[in-house]
C-alpha cells in the first residue's frame, strides 16, 4: 500500500492592509536639537497593493512544461512618517531592523518588485524628506492620487514614499532616524551638537513649539554674551559643554529646562523681573562662540553677603549655626551614567 505525498508549497497569506505598528495620534510631536535619533510615527497611509510571487512546479508523470503557483506576496504601500519639529538640516543613518540606511537607499525595491515593475506599471521605490519648513508644499503624490487628503504639514518635518517596500511581511520593521535637527552645529566643540544657550532660548520663546515664554523677561546679559563676562554661554562654550536632546515625551518645560542646567552646571534664578541663567563655575575658563569672537568666562565671586555671629538668632551657649550632615555610610556612592555613542550606533 502506497502513501500519498504533497509538494505544493506553503502559501503565505495575501494581506489586504499595512499592519500597523507605530501609528497613533496621542503622541507629542518631538523636538530635537542638535543630532539625535528618533523613531518615526505613521500619519498617512494608503494604496496598500499586494504583489504575487510564483513558483514553477513540473507537471505530473508524462506531463510537460511547468505549472506557476503563487508562493506568496511582496508589499508595498503609499505612507507618511512624521519625524518631529521643523525645520531640519536632514537626517543620517536610518536603522531598520538589523540593518542600516541613508535616505537615498531606505526605501529599496526588492528584486521580485523590479522584475515585475514593468508589467505592474510600478513606480521605482522612493523616499523623500520634508524639512518641516513654514509653509511647506504639499507631498506631490498626495495631490494627485488623494487630493481630498492632501495636507501640507507646516513645521513637522517628515518622511514620504508613494512605494514603501514592506517586504513579505506586510508590516515595518523597527525604525529609527537620525536626525539633524534644530541648532545643528552650532556649539563649537564639535560638528554635532548645539549650543546649550540657544537651546534653552529657542525652547522658551519659539513661536512655533516653545512655551511661549516673553522674550523681554529673559536676562540676555546672563543668557548670552562673549568676552570678558560670566554669561551662561560662554560658560558652557569655554568648558566644552554641548547638547543634542530629543524631546519625545510630554512633559513640563521647568523639568526639562532644570535637567538641562544641571547637566551644564548652572542655576536659573528669577531677579530683577527676569530670568537669568547662572552657572556654578568659580575659574575662569577661555573659548569660542560659534561666531568665531573669543569667550572668556569670569565668574563673580565677590561675597554677597558677610555674616559674622551677630547676624544670626539663636540661644546664648549654643553655637549660631548648625550643620547636619549624612552619616557617611548612610551616602550614595555609585552615580548610574549612561553614555549614548554616535559614533557606535548611539548604543
Amino acid at each position: 500500500m502506497s502513501g500519498a505525498h504533497s509538494n505544493s508549497p506553503t502559501i503565505q497569506p495575501s494581506y489586504t492592509g499595512l499592519q500597523l505598528q507605530t501609528s497613533t495620534n496621542a503622541l507629542p510631536i518631538p523636538i530635537v536639537y542638535g543630532i539625535n535619533i528618533i523613531a518615526p510615527n505613521i500619519i498617512w497611509n494608503g494604496d496598500f497593493s499586494a504583489i504575487p510571487q510564483y513558483s514553477h512546479s513540473s507537471g505530473g508523470k508524462g506531463g510537460g512544461g511547468s505549472n506557476p503557483q503563487v508562493s506568496g506576496y511582496i508589499y508595498q504601500t503609499a505612507i507618511i512618517m512624521a519625524l518631529c519639529e521643523g525645520p531640519i538640516s536632514t537626517i543620517g543613518t536610518v536603522w531598520k531592523g538589523q540593518s542600516t540606511y541613508s535616505l537615498s537607499t531606505m526605501n529599496p525595491p526588492a528584486s521580485a518588485i523590479v522584475a515585475v515593475a514593468e508589467s505592474s506599471g510600478l513606480k521605482p521605490a522612493s523616499m523623500s524628506l520634508y524639512s518641516g519648513t513654514v509653509p511647506q508644499a504639499v507631498w506631490s503624490y498626495l495631490s494627485s492620487a488623494h487630493a481630498d487628503q492632501a495636507v501640507n504639514y507646516p513645521g513637522l518635518a517628515y518622511l514620504a514614499a508613494p512605494d514603501y517596500n514592506l517586504g513579505s511581511s506586510g508590516t515595518l520593521d523597527v525604525t529609527n532616524v537620525e536626525i539633524y535637527g534644530v541648532l545643528y552645529t552650532s556649539a563649537v566643540i564639535n560638528a554635532h551638537d548645539a549650543d546649550p544657550a540657544f537651546v534653552i532660548q529657542d525652547l522658551l520663546t519659539n513661536a512655533q513649539y516653545g512655551v511661549g515664554f516673553p522674550a523681554a523677561s529673559i536676562d540676555a546679559t546672563t543668557l548670552l554674551g562673549g568676552s570678558g563676562g560670566a554669561s551662561y554661554q560662554c560658560y558652557c562654550q569655554a568648558a566644552g559643554l554641548a547638547l543634542s536632546p530629543a524631546l519625545t515625551n510630554q512633559e513640563a518645560a521647568h523639568s526639562i529646562l532644570a535637567r538641562w542646567l544641571q547637566l551644564t552646571n548652572s542655576a536659573a534664578v528669577w531677579s530683577g523681573g527676569k530670568l537669568k541663567i547662572i552657572p556654578y563655575g568659580d575659574t575662569s575658563i577661555t573659548g569660542s562662540l560659534s561666531s568665531g569672537a573669543s569667550c572668556i568666562f569670569n565668574p563673580n565671586i565677590t561675597p554677597v553677603y558677610d555674616l559674622s555671629d551677630d547676624d544670626f538668632v539663636h540661644t546664648d551657649g549654643e553655637d549660631p549655626l548648625k550643620v547636619t550632615r549624612t552619616d557617611p555610610y548612610a551616602a550614595y556612592n555609585i552615580q548610574p551614567v549612561e553614555i549614548l555613542d554616535r559614533g557606535n550606533a548611539y548604543a
